[in-house]
């Protein structure tokens, strides 16, 4: 790694981090460097040790004369003695040295509630920093977490070293049977160089010891840390900016080690409408959205953190066309919208930008609701070949329209959402019956007929309910997939072939979604692998969140209020826009965002 001059003596420990990480830290390392200083080695007076040899010279003992010397006393014994008593003999001259005390370099973190944070950050730089500090003195350098009960020293620093460090951090108090604990630990040598690192209440029982004390300092201008290094030669201080990133500071606390994986990041010239919720594509690849204009945008979605997105494509409808439904497969818009009480079915192949009629336009004794209400955008399904479209429209009816035949059908009222399965030959969609407190899970073939009630569901009356299906491939033959059905005002049910199971939802909390099978809980969650939870949105509008019967799991805080979501179960994907008109796309499997679409701004 290629790093500035004044941070190539630390080159080989800030090489385990990645490079942005390796430049913050270690411009806190060069800061702390310059008030510490090096290690100097503190000779022991009086006691030498020969250490090789040094030369040749004309004084010494006999047993050290050079070996072309002997033999003048076996072939020209005269000549040796001739130069015996000039004085001329050439003897070995040794290399004395006198041995150092500092042998060893042993660092103590108080990793407790006072140091958690913004000073766990100085801690990190302070680590690499004595550590490239005793291997320059050829000293041994040892590190522990002073709240360890096994008083427990770790040589050197290496990634696990690290990780183990930044997992030492605890809310437990630094009591005093612990600096007993860690005093009474054998040095091992004459002279020892020791540091305790930590708060500057904490580290005043430890006094007659090198210490840097890191103090918290709240100001609204600005963003540092008060810190200050004893030493027996006097106290020096300093102030410490933080990075500026909330970002970088998270990085730095969590898992520096880790590579960052940036999401990709489009520029959407044509605004998203803030009016229309987003959804995603049936084979969730990408992220369907009715635009400001009023035409459709489909956003494509890697499928894994780093991966490259692919084009955008855009469909406009035609003039005086209200739009129904819509779907994009194949790089296909197909399109079901309204005109002159007629419906069209739509579809576009081509870059022209424009959706085409497909067929005649079909019409029907019970007119089709377009979508005019705010927040609606109802889901399209059309076969492999396109020609058949199964449709919801703005009332929740539910229609299959045949463009091949020319004709319509209508198949059910009230129907709350819909799922083509797998096999293209039925569908599961629930339904609600009007005046009565129930829903039910209805199964039928594509002609409308109903081949199976798959389950039923008792509503609070009055109450317009809100259905859920998990991923398409639970549902199979006599399965009961999974779905997540709306029973009271805050009483939800998540139904799978395991069970049901009521989970209460708190006051002014929207759900959006669904998960299960495939869905893990992110880091931190006390619950299992593979449980079905519902994504729910907090009332502040920045916080979404996994939460089933057993608990919650935050895994997605936006900086700007969150306007909408959508949640596809099958890549267990969530899809958010913020009111800044930004389209974030959040993979639950890989806990990273895969794309970012942006507004371009006007010049």
């Amino acid at each position: 790694m290629q790093l500035p001059v004044a941070l190539r003596p630390w080159s080989t420990l800030l090489s385990l981090f990645p490079r942005d990480i390796a430049l913050t830290l270690g411009t806190l390392v060069h800061r702390l460097y310059a008030v510490v200083g090096p290690l100097r080695d503190q000779p022991m007076r009086g006691l030498l040790e020969p250490d090789g040899i040094q030369g040749i010279g004309q004084r010494g003992l006999y047993e050290r004369l050079v070996t072309s010397e002997w033999l003048l006393a076996d072939e020209l014994p005269d000549e040796f003695d001739r130069r015996a008593a000039m004085r001329e003999h050439l003897f070995y001259d040794r290399d004395l040295r006198e041995p150092s005390g500092t042998k060893k370099s042993v660092a103590l973190f108080n990793c407790g509630p006072d140091q958690i944070g913004a000073p766990r950050i100085v801690q990190l730089a302070a680590l690499i920093l004595l550590a490239r500090r005793a291997e320059a003195a050829g000293a041994q350098y040892l590190w522990g977490v002073l709240q360890d009960e096994s008083c427990t020293l770790r040589a050197g620093v290496d990634p696990a070293g690290i990780k183990k460090f930044l997992r030492g951090r605890t809310s437990r108090i630094l009591t005093q049977e612990r600096v007993a604990a860690w005093r009474e630990l054998p040095e091992g040598e004459a002279q020892c160089d020791r540091w305790v690192i930590g708060a500057a209440a904490e580290i005043a029982p430890w006094a007659g010891i090198n210490s840097i004390e890191i103090d918290d300092v709240l100001a609204v201008e600005r963003d540092f840390l008060h810190v200050t290094v004893c030493q027996p030669r006097g106290r020096r201080t300093l102030e410490v900016d933080l990075p500026r990133r909330n970002s970088m500071r998270a990085r730095l606390l969590r898992d520096p080690l880790e590579q960052p994986i940036r999401s990709v990041a489009l520029t959407n010239p044509r605004p998203l409408s803030m009016k229309r919720h987003i959804r995603f594509s049936r084979d969730g690849r990408r992220i369907l959205a009715v635009l400001l204009d009023g035409g459709l945008g489909a956003f494509h979605i890697p499928n894994s953190p780093g991966a490259q997105a692919g084009k955008t494509r855009y469909c406009s409808l035609p003039e005086k066309h209200r739009l129904v439904a819509a779907e994009h497969v194949r790089r296909r818009f197909t399109v079901v919208s309204m005109f002159e009480e007629q419906v069209c079915v739509l579809g576009m192949r081509s870059r022209s930008g424009t959706a085409r009629i497909m067929g005649q336009p079909l019409a029907l004794d019970q007119l089709v609701q377009p979508v005019d209400r705010l927040g609606s955008f109802p889901r399209c399904i059309s076969s492999r070949s396109g020609t058949r479209v199964h449709f919801l429209d703005g009332a929740g009816r539910l229609f299959m329209a045949d463009v091949s035949a020319n004709r319509m059908h209508w198949l059910d009222n009230s129907v709350r959402d819909f799922l083509v399965l797998p096999n293209q030959n039925s569908l599961i969609y629930a339904r609600q019956y009007d005046g009565e407190a129930r829903a039910t899970l209805v199964e039928s073939d594509e002609a409308g007929r109903v081949a199976a009630m798959r389950a039923e569901f008792d509503l609070d009356k009055g109450l317009r309910t809100n259905v859920f299906f998990g991923s398409r491939s639970s549902w199979q033959a006599k399965s009961m997939g999974v779905v997540a059905v709306q029973l009271g005002q805050s009483l939800w049910k998540l139904a799978c072939d395991d069970g049901q199971d009521e989970v209460p939802i708190p006051e002014e909390h929207r759900v959006c979604g669904v998960v299960c099978s495939a869905a893990r809980m992110p880091q931190g969650s006390k619950s299992n692998a593979g449980t079905c939870a519902l994504v729910v949105l907090h009332p502040g509008r920045r916080v979404l969140f996994l939460m089933h019967r057993r608990g919650s799991a935050t895994f997605v805080t936006s900086s700007a209020a969150i306007v909408q979501v959508a949640v596809d179960p099958d890549t267990q994907n969530v899809a958010y826009v913020t009111e800044n008109r930004t389209l974030h796309v959040f993979s639950l499997v890989h806990h990273k965002t895969l794309v970012t679409v942006e507004q371009r701004e006007e010049r």
